[in-house]
């Protein structure tokens, strides 16, 4: 015997079906652009530190 589900309920449950995988998803990546902008900040400064020190041993 198939249990009946309220119509009103329904379209609810769908939606935190839908919605709740797509959060996560969206927060999953919203993490993994902060680390790698974060490991990309670094290895920029990193590279700009050791060229502008090479310039400087360079002029002296």
């Amino acid at each position: 015997m198939p249990i009946a589900v309220e119509p009103r309920l329904a379209p609810s449950v769908v939606i935190a079906n839908v919605a709740i995988p797509s959060v996560l998803i969206a927060l999953v990546l919203l993490v993994a652009g902060l680390i790698t902008g974060g490991i990309v900040f670094v290895l920029v400064s990193l590279f700009r530190r050791l060229s502008h020190g090479s310039d400087e041993r360079d002029d002296r």
